[in-house]
C-alpha cells in the first residue's frame, strides 16, 4: 500500500542542515549501543518527519534512521515484520 508521499520532502529535512554529519544516522561498524540518539534528537525537530518515516516504511528500508525510527524499530510497520521485497 502506497500513501503516495512526494519525495521533495527530502530537501526540507533537518538531517540536510549545514553541519549536521550524516553518520549519525546510521550505525557505526563498532555496534556501539544507543548510536542513534543523536540522529533521532534531530528527527524531533524535523517538519518532514511523518514523511521520512512513510518513505521508508514504503521502501522497506531497513539502514538508518528515518522518522525518528531506527530499522529494527521501523519493523512493527510490516506485514510479518518483513520489509517489502
Amino acid at each position: 500500500m502506497s500513501l503516495n508521499v512526494s519525495r521533495e520532502w527530502k530537501r526540507d529535512g533537518a538531517c540536510v542542515s549545514p553541519g549536521v554529519d550524516p553518520d549519525i544516522f546510521f550505525a557505526p561498524p563498532d555496534g556501539r549501543k544507543n548510536w542513534d540518539k543523536a540522529a533521532k534528537l534531530l528527527c524531533r525537530v524535523c517538519p518532514v518527519k511523518k514523511d521520512c518515516l512513510i518513505t521508508a516504511i514504503e521502501d522497506g528500508e531497513m539502514h538508518g534512521v528515518w522518522g525518528g525510527l531506527n530499522g529494527s524499530e521501523r519493523l512493527q510497520f510490516y506485514v510479518g515484520n518483513a520489509p517489502p521485497q
